[in-house]
Parts: structure tokens; sequence; C-alpha cells
């Protein structure tokens, strides 16, 4: 997907049902969302963000209408509010391993 439309300016990485994790990459100036679970992944590649894993989601939006899905949680999958998803949000900082790459941070809530 960053060949296609170029990289994230963000990521987050949430709790998924299925006991792994969503990873969720956003630009929101040009309007671009992917985003995939670790938990359907070859294990060698689960802790890791790398070009040959598969998205599974896809969402493009208006940019001007960001904010109004952080307001409605729909950036997080309905997770997170708008305040708590900027609180967990990274800046991308590239391929490579998840956690040193983008270190888990406490939930704003805990």
């Amino acid at each position: 997907m960053v060949k296609e439309v170029g990289e994230p300016k963000n990521i987050l990485i949430l709790g998924s049902p299925s006991g792994g994790s969503f990873i969720v990459a956003i630009n929101e100036e040009i309007g671009v969302q992917f985003m995939y679970d670790t938990a359907n992944i070859p294990s060698q590649l689960r802790t890791k963000i790398a070009p040959e894993i598969p998205i599974k989601c896809l969402t493009y939006f208006a940019p001007e209408f960001y904010g109004e899905m952080l307001e409605a949680g729909l950036i997080t999958l309905g997770q997170l509010n708008a305040e708590q998803t900027l609180n967990v949000m990274r800046p991308w900082a590239g391929y490579g391993n998840l956690d040193e790459k983008y270190p888990p941070r406490q939930w704003p809530w805990s």
C-alpha cells in the first residue's frame, strides 16, 4: 500500500478480538487508512511491520472529514474516542520491529 498511496503519517496499534493486534496506518492528509490483524499473518511477521504483509482493510475518506471520523471512533473501529486516539497514535517511523519502532504506550484511561 505504501507504494500505491504513499507513507502513512501515523500508526495505531489496537487490540483485536482475534487475540492479535490491529495495525492501522493512516494518512489523514490524503484520506487513506489501511490495516491488518497480526493474528492473520504468518507468525514470523507478527512482531514486525513490513511491506510484504498483506493489507486486509483499506478505507478512503475525504480528508476534511478526518476530525469527524476521529470523534465517531471510525479510525479505531469504535475502540477509542478522538482524544484517546490522539494520545496513543504514533508517528510513522518506517518498517521494522513493532516494539522498537512503535513502543507500547499506556492506554490513557488505565
